[in-house]
């Protein structure tokens, strides 16, 4: 005897369809029986058939459609561009990851700034100046006492933060003089003479679960 089957794709759909009938059909009945129950105490409302209380359910579905479609339209007026259609609804569309190129120049401006700001005030530098662009309230690591004359030395650097979507794990690292570069970690300890380098700020303690996850 001849048969048939479904495709995974038709299958899945039938199923949403009958769910969805279903569902329609019980909202009706649900629908009829509290407004005839209701009768019971309002005598003069209108006894409720089946088939008018499907008709009701789908008058006011359609209603309920309109009003959301009109609330989606202006949300897509008030942030345009923020969500992306992804089949019968819409989704926030994920923002644009800067390429690594950028982040990396990102980055060594950020370090240029301090460097210019530590020119014309010397260590005594505001909050914001020492805070890493995007990644507050994580501060750069910045060597107490340099003067002009320390040539070479390093001046500050990044904490351990970034990634190799970021530009690169390796952080960036300030020298008096202005010159910025990206070092590895074991390099930056050398400089320095110090293994704690990779410590974490101590302006702005990590909690024991932040320090766990890095």
């Amino acid at each position: 005897m001849p048969g048939f089957t479904l495709s995974d794709a038709a299958a899945v759909r039938l199923d949403a369809v009958s769910f969805f009938l279903a569902g329609f059909l019980l909202v009706a009945a649900v629908v009829m029986g509290c407004w005839n129950l209701l009768r019971q105490d309002f005598p003069r409302l209108p006894r409720l058939s089946y088939k008018r209380a499907l008709a009701a359910t789908a008058l006011w579905g359609l209603v309920f459609l309109l009003a959301l479609t009109m609330i989606s339209g202006a949300r897509e007026l008030m942030t345009p561009g923020a969500w992306e259609r992804a089949g019968w609804t819409y989704e926030l569309t994920e923002p644009d990851r800067p390429s690594p190129d950028a982040a990396r120049d990102r980055r060594r401006a950020g370090l240029a700034a301090l460097y210019a700001a530590w020119r014309d005030r010397g260590t005594e530098l505001p909050a914001e100046v020492l805070t890493i662009p995007g990644r507050a309230p994580r501060t750069y690591r910045l060597i107490e006492g340099r003067t002009a004359e320390d040539a070479g030395a390093v001046l500050a650097f990044e904490p351990d933060l970034f990634t190799a979507d970021d530009g690169g794990a390796e952080p960036f690292v300030l020298f008096v003089g202005g010159a910025v570069h990206q070092l590895p970690r074991d390099v930056l300890e050398t400089l320095l003479g110090e293994p704690e380098a990779n410590a974490a700020d101590p302006a702005f303690p990590l909690a024991a679960d932040e320090e766990t996850a890095e």
